[in-house]
């Protein structure tokens, strides 16, 4: 670890690292989460052949925004979040960050971008709760809009874009969603490329393939029942 720095809302800790070429990075916001007008703003450089896993130590909360904001360049947007990354030859980036939870009347904007070398490698999630499932907050939040642009570098400066990955839950059509959603309490979507996680992404398509999708959902010959607390999908980018 070369150099790491942060300013409020954010606080970046590394343990001892255990080997030269790995690093871990926590990420602590304070205050246990974040309240409208935050923006975060991170930027990410991992060299050849290192390898970093960026955590977080417990669940992301971003709390409700107030309406008496007036000014709609902050405020009234809630929480704004934007991470760039580069990621050289043979690098690793992991990113496992805990699920968001979106408390009643959160908005949240999100924006994430990933530039790798053609041998780079990354594993990201982004993932997100209803809520606070135990208060009745069950998709009850007002906007949550995360994007992830993924880019393989060449060495002769030109990019190829991984389809842009994004999702939007507006809070004026969640109401409408939640009869549709119960008991679904979660939604991620997981990144995984590169060659350093081709074990797992074989692994990862291996699992799928044992399971038959049809019209009435997804089961399989271990468990049918068990299969529908989880519904999960594999797509090759």
């Amino acid at each position: 670890l070369t150099h790491l720095s942060s300013t409020y809302p954010l606080r970046f800790l590394s343990p001892t690292p255990t080997s030269s070429h790995h690093t871990t990075v926590y990420i602590l916001s304070f205050g246990g989460g974040y309240v409208s007008g935050d923006t975060i703003a991170a930027t990410i450089h991992i060299h050849q052949g290192c390898a970093l896993s960026l955590l977080t130590r417990g669940w992301g909360r971003v709390f409700a925004h107030s309406k008496t904001d007036t000014d709609p360049s902050s405020a009234s947007i809630g929480v704004r979040q934007s991470i760039t990354t580069q990621i050289a030859a043979h690098a690793l980036l992991v990113y496992l960050p805990h699920p968001l939870q979106m408390t009643s009347r959160a908005r949240f904007v999100q924006r994430q971008q990933f530039v790798l070398h053609p041998a780079a490698s990354l594993l990201v999630l982004d993932c997100f709760t209803c809520g606070r499932a135990s208060r009745g907050e069950t998709w009850d939040f007002e906007l949550y809009e995360s994007r992830n642009e993924i880019c393989v570098q060449n060495e002769d400066g030109t990019r190829r874009t991984v389809p842009e990955e994004g999702m939007q839950q507006d809070g004026a059509l969640s109401r409408s969603y939640t009869p549709r959603l119960y008991p679904y309490h979660i939604f991620a979507t997981l990144f995984i490329i590169g060659p350093r996680l081709n074990a797992l992404i074989s692994h990862v398509t291996s699992s799928y393939s044992q399971f038959i999708i049809t019209s009435k959902g997804t089961g399989n010959s271990i468990n049918i029942q068990k299969g529908r607390d989880l519904i999960w999908s594999v797509s090759d980018i």
